[in-house]
């Protein structure tokens, strides 16, 4: 049997659309601490590296139940403003909406539709100075490019079509220089590998500059890549198919970030990180600089645990299958994966995300310069999605046991 997945999916993380509620601060204080009393040992990070402090409680947390610019249905991405503002790409509502450092509200732009300044499935953005980038990814139609001021909205847009004769490209992230980092192809087909193992495809990425004339949309192919791991599951009986795929997230997997005009691409089972320029030109390759380590499996047990308790009944989509599936001993590779995502601060360093058994417990992170040299390390705090950093607060998504989802700030001490 085989099955259509789109390679976009490998990149867009999808959610369901929940209605937002307020909860009080201490309320959410509460839930993180709850989410951080764990058995696992407290994250390190290497010898001599200096510690950033970051606050356990966060200073600030954004979300209205009824306010339809403070509802955050899918946050497809953060960014910072040069005057400390925040961007918040929400994909639900296909809208780009601007707040304060606090988090109070100043404008939207966009919405869903075709013509300028609008998006089919906004999926991310970037901030330069005070210019705006997003993208989105329509269904089995060529994504488009825009650019937005922050007070007067929609600049300029085009539409992604290599006219060099390239495959069709898929955006995958924005680069400060106007060009977004791509994957070659769309829709195809996969077939889900043998049940009991898992299947890791690749993908070939590359730059794409957009800030020129239309026709001068040539791919510079950076070359192709391990991608994700993927497994198959048989579902219960019954139902119309009985054997399904999914994302295997305990085994290696492909990362990619941009800060500034640099683009970062790491393999989370060797741990190798290659950079590259905008232009498409190698930077440099290095070595994720925390040891590899063993899967710890009394946490994978309480991540288990935690997965089938979400579960509700009837379970239509065969989610329990997928979850013993997932955490099957038959599956479990040797080493735990190195890292899990880039997220770029301040003066272009990249910071690095470790990987964590339990996704709400608190996790390390590492910060890299341009250059690649190891300047900092933080502990991320329990259930928070880091989405943006500045030089004083680290801005993220939290997202709680009923789904919904709220913008985090916590204070950064570096």
């Amino acid at each position: 049997m085989t099955t259509i997945y789109p390679d976009e999916l490998k990149w867009l993380n999808v959610t369901r659309a929940v209605a937002v509620r307020v909860v009080p601060i201490v309320g959410l204080v509460a839930f993180l601490a709850d989410q951080a009393c764990t058995n696992e040992p407290r994250p390190t990070r290497p010898p001599g590296v200096s510690e950033w402090s970051v606050s356990t409680e966060p200073y600030s947390v954004v979300g209205r139940e009824g306010d339809p610019h403070l509802e955050f249905h899918h946050i497809a991405g953060v960014a910072t403003l040069r005057d400390g503002g925040l961007v918040v790409a929400d994909g639900a509502s296909d809208q780009l909406r601007v707040l304060s450092r606090s988090g109070e509200f100043i404008r939207v732009f966009g919405r869903s539709g075709d013509g300028p300044g609008e998006f089919r499935g906004l999926a991310g953005i970037m901030t330069s100075g005070d210019t705006i980038l997003a993208f989105d990814r329509p269904f089995r139609a060529a994504a488009r490019f825009q650019a937005f001021r922050e007070v007067e909205g929609f600049v300029w847009g085009t539409t992604l079509r290599p006219r060099d004769g390239s495959p069709s490209a898929t955006p995958a992230a924005i680069l400060s220089s106007l060009a977004l980092v791509v994957m070659r192809g769309g829709w195809r087909v996969v077939t889900p590998p043998p049940e009991g193992t898992i299947a890791r495809d690749t993908v070939t990425l590359g730059v794409v500059q957009l800030g020129g004339a239309a026709d001068s949309q040539v791919v510079r192919w950076l070359g192709e890549f391990p991608n994700n791991a993927w497994f198959s599951y048989q579902l219960p009986p019954g139902g119309p198919v009985q054997r399904s795929m999914g994302l295997y997230t305990l085994g290696p997997s492909l990362v990619v970030g941009t800060s500034g005009r640099r683009v970062w691409i790491g393999d989370t089972g060797t741990g190798i990180i290659k950079v590259f320029s905008s232009d498409g030109s190698p930077v440099m390759q290095m070595q994720f600089p925390l040891p590899p380590r063993t899967l710890d499996e009394a946490a994978l047990q309480r991540a288990r645990a935690a997965a089938l308790a979400r579960v509700t009944d009837p379970d239509i989509a065969g989610e329990r299958a997928r979850i013993n599936a997932l955490y099957s001993l038959e599956l479990r590779p040797a080493m735990a994966p190195r890292f899990t995502r880039f997220t770029a601060g301040v003066d272009n360093e990249m910071w690095v995300e470790c990987f964590s058994e339990m996704q709400t417990a608190e996790h390390c992170a590492v910060v890299l310069d341009p250059a690649g040299r190891l300047v900092g390390g933080a502990t991320i705090p329990a259930g928070l999605e880091l989405r943006a950093v500045d030089r004083d607060r680290i801005v993220g998504v939290h997202t709680d046991a009923d789904g919904v989802q709220r913008i985090v700030m916590h204070r950064l001490t570096r």
